[in-house]
């Protein structure tokens, strides 16, 4: 039993060094960064007197969110948390 399990771990990693020595992530010269061509995207509108809505009236307005505060209790402690990123407020003993 002993021999079968050594056996399977060599096998393992004799896998495991072949796969890497392979399969190797691309290698990139340093110094060296390739640069997509800057592309210019004009919007253009065939009717006469139309104006096009720039770029900051289709961004969504975002609303504010009312914060809104848990308070779990223990034998020891008080937790606060906060809806607003799912965090602990705070913490105050008893």
């Amino acid at each position: 039993m002993e021999k079968k399990l050594i056996i399977a771990i060599a096998l393992s990693i004799l896998v495991l060094l072949v796969f890497q020595r392979f399969i190797r992530p691309p290698v990139s010269t340093p110094g060296y960064v390739q640069q997509a061509p800057a592309v210019r995207l004009q919007a253009k509108d065939t009717r006469e007197g139309s104006a096009l809505p720039g770029p900051q009236a289709a961004a969504p307005r975002l609303q504010p969110i009312d914060e809104i505060e848990t308070i779990y209790e223990t034998d020891k402690f008080i937790l606060t948390f906060t809806n607003i990123g799912g965090a602990l407020k705070g913490i105050r003993l008893k």
